[in-house]
């Protein structure tokens, strides 16, 4: 959920799969878009650009805000193996949806680990006050989960992300997965991690709030 400038409340229907805008003034409900691919978290950018995460997917899309009114809302296609075929890379000066890439190729989503070929879906994201993009991903396969920071240039797609932090994998204690993001305005980052228990409940085992503090020379430390 994200709340852009003019009040307007931001959401996605994972299960219904569509974005949503709830008026803030008048309370009224508008469908912005649908999204066939179960649309995970949304954020907005200081310019109220939306930014929409796969929940299952590993994919983040960018839908510029021009002249009060967002660009239509198409859901990304992606192949069998995870290469983004559309929309078209962010460039930084968008007008119509499109999606950060970092393969001026697009042969490889940002989003994924190429050596790997894994796939992850969007749990969480957040930008700082500078314009830096930071987005928490699920694990999949043998990788685990991450919070991944993506700069101004990352997001014009001259550079791609660096992974802030890794959840570490044991043998012997439970795997611990990102959850929330949230950015102080010094630029401190804090997230949850949980551990979901093993009987089906879903409940969790183990919850913690962590902090990845900013340093003035070094940026954010894990």
């Amino acid at each position: 959920m994200a709340v852009n400038s003019d009040g307007n409340v931001l959401v996605s229907n994972a299960w219904g799969n569509q974005i949503l805008m709830l008026n803030g003034q008048t309370g009224a409900v508008t469908v912005l878009g649908s999204y066939n691919s179960n649309p995970g978290p949304v954020t907005i950018d200081s310019q109220n650009n939306l930014y929409i995460g796969g929940l299952y997917s590993p994919v983040v899309v960018k839908v510029p805000y021009n002249g009060g009114a967002y660009a239509p809302i198409v859901a990304p296609n992606l192949t069998n193996s995870g290469v983004l075929l559309t929309p078209a890379p962010c460039t930084g000066n968008d007008t119509q949806e499109c999606a950060f890439n970092w393969n001026s190729g697009r042969t490889s989503n940002f989003l994924m680990n190429a050596a790997d070929n894994g796939w992850f879906g969007v749990v969480s994201m957040a930008f700082d006050a500078t314009g830096n993009f930071f987005y928490g991903l699920t694990s999949y396969s043998n990788l685990p989960n991450a919070i991944q920071e993506c700069s101004v240039a990352c997001q014009s797609g001259s550079v791609g992300p660096v992974v802030l932090y890794q959840e570490p994998t044991s043998s012997t204690t439970v795997q611990l997965n990102v959850g929330a993001l949230a950015i102080d305005p010094q630029g401190n980052l804090f997230f949850t991690d949980s551990a979901l228990d093993s009987t089906g409940t879903e409940e969790s085992d183990s919850s913690n709030l962590n902090e990845l503090p900013k340093s003035t020379s070094a940026g954010l430390e894990a």
